[in-house]
């Protein structure tokens, strides 16, 4: 097979050997791979500084019988600025565990690509729980799992106000007479699905409209989102864990 070239963010890597590394890589043309670098666990080893963790790069690789392998990479940005944060370095490892964990090898999401990049960048001037609400809501609609929010999933009713709940397994908002389908439906506010409605037409450059969200509301919506995910990925998400680890040491 020729030799590939086409751009993408490093989601995770492993030690493969004595000398090399298998790479994920989340590519703009490929989807989701897995490529070795040859020798990159040497200290002196060329690529290793293109190949850290949610680096953007350009990739020349060709594709072998089980792995690409990695000829050469260029860093396109390594958000170094945000990195050097630890709250965005758990939102980051939260982003990037989500790609790895629900897209399988090989299928290409261009879309996806573009908001973790926009995601990514935006932590170091956006509020941390408004970005990661962001990212998941766009990371799921793309994915074909968008929650359900104006009317109920089951009867398609337009929804009224007052007593409305949100159901994981029917993937979205239940009435009160349709919640008894599903005992583990919660009770959702209005003002968090008014929330999860706009967040999720929303784009990157409109976010800094929501600084001022009361933090009772960021909660309830972070809470729902976080639950949603983890029964879409059938298992408990680390990076969720981590991040509120992070955020509970840095209030203090």
């Amino acid at each position: 097979m020729p030799n590939i070239k086409t751009k993408g963010i490093v989601v995770a890597r492993r030690d493969f050997s004595e000398s090399d590394r298998l790479i994920w890589i989340f590519t703009e043309d490929f989807g989701l791979v897995q490529a070795l670098a040859r020798g990159a666990r040497k200290i002196l080893a060329r690529l290793n500084g293109h190949l850290e963790l949610a680096n953007l790069a350009k990739f020349h690789f060709y594709k072998g019988k089980t792995f690409y392998t990695i000829i050469d990479a260029q860093v396109i940005n390594n958000f170094s600025k945000v990195k050097n944060d630890l709250k965005n370095a758990s939102l980051i490892y939260h982003f990037l565990e989500l790609v790895k964990i629900f897209l399988p090898l090989g299928e290409k999401h261009p879309a996806v690509l573009g908001h973790l990049s926009d995601s990514i960048e935006i932590l170091g001037r956006q509020n941390h729980s408004v970005a990661k609400i962001f990212f998941e809501l766009q990371f799921v609609s793309e994915l074909g799992f968008k929650p359900e929010m104006h009317e109920c999933v089951i009867c398609q009713k337009r929804l009224a106000l007052g007593k409305n709940f949100f159901s994981f397994l029917q993937g979205g908002i239940l009435c009160s007479d349709c919640s008894v389908a599903d005992k583990s439906s919660f009770g959702v506010s209005d003002n968090c699905i008014k929330l999860i409605r706009w967040i999720a037409i929303e784009n990157i450059s409109t976010l800094k409209k929501l600084e001022n969200i009361p933090d009772n509301l960021i909660q309830e919506t972070d809470r729902i989102l976080e639950g949603y995910l983890e029964f879409l990925a059938e298992r408990k998400l680390v990076g969720q864990d981590f991040v509120k680890k992070v955020k509970r040491l840095s209030d203090g």
